[in-house]
């Protein structure tokens, strides 16, 4: 059970929209801006699996030691009033636990994938509209030392409007500031939020390095459901990036 609460606990951590759509100098032509980026997470809070509720606390080394397979990307085209961002994220976890008479082996795959559309009041803020869609997919089994098999899959879906802001500033000739905040719910969720800060390096015309820091929260409650999951988790952690601009 140690082992499904950490798994659990550490995908939906994991899911990132790490860096906001990257922004470039205003101009009246089509921008397109492709970036890949990394976000070193920990997690607090509190999870429902089935009938055994707990306290979920997650470092980011235990994310790597589980971590399977993981790609992070996100595009944004940009025009003089409107932007539009796309932003999806795979993530497979798996391990395995060894007690006295039952084996555990987990395997967690996450999907979240986001599409916002923005209205770019001026060269600074935007303000976004669109949606969050995450699909959590969890099979457990469960091997008995003398003999026996068990096998639990678990299937959950939410999908969620969301609402919000980006800033963008200039503090240097090669230095770009960004912050989005953004709040959605009610749909699959009973709440979702998140907050990021990211200050850039302008290397080249066409690629730019970034850090920052980001937070992430989910509130969910399916435990009436056939998936008997709820969970109230806030993730966050510092930011890594790439972007190409063409």
């Amino acid at each position: 059970m140690k082992l499904q609460r950490s798994l659990v606990g550490i995908t939906l951590c994991l899911a990132a929209f790490a860096l906001p759509g990257i922004a470039v100098a205003q101009s009246a032509d089509w921008q397109n801006t492709f970036v890949l980026y990394g976000w070193g997470t920990n997690i607090d809070g509190d999870m429902t699996v089935g009938p055994v509720e707990s306290s979920a606390s997650v470092d980011f080394d235990q994310i790597l030691d589980s971590l399977e397979l993981a790609a992070m990307a996100r595009y944004r085209g940009q025009g003089e009033r409107w932007a539009f961002v796309v932003d999806g994220i795979f993530a497979g976890l798996g391990g395995t636990h060894e007690g006295t008479l039952v084996e555990e082996d987990l395997d967690f795959d996450e999907i979240i994938f986001q599409a916002d559309a923005a209205w770019r009041m001026n060269e600074n803020v935007e303000l976004l509209f669109g949606a969050r869609y995450v699909r959590l997919q969890t099979t457990l089994k469960l091997s008995g030392v003398l003999g026996g098999e068990a096998r639990l899959e678990n299937d959950a879906t939410f999908i969620d409007p969301i609402v919000g802001a980006r800033f963008f500033g200039a503090p240097g000739e090669k230095l770009r500031l960004q912050a989005q905040a953004d709040i959605g719910g009610g749909a699959g969720m009973d709440l979702t939020w998140q907050a990021m800060f990211n200050l850039g390096y302008q290397a080249t015309d066409r690629v730019s390095l970034w850090l920052g820091y980001r937070a992430l929260s989910m509130d969910f409650d399916d435990s009436g459901g056939r998936n008997l999951f709820s969970a109230d988790l806030l993730s966050h952690g510092p930011l890594v990036g790439a972007a190409l601009h063409f």
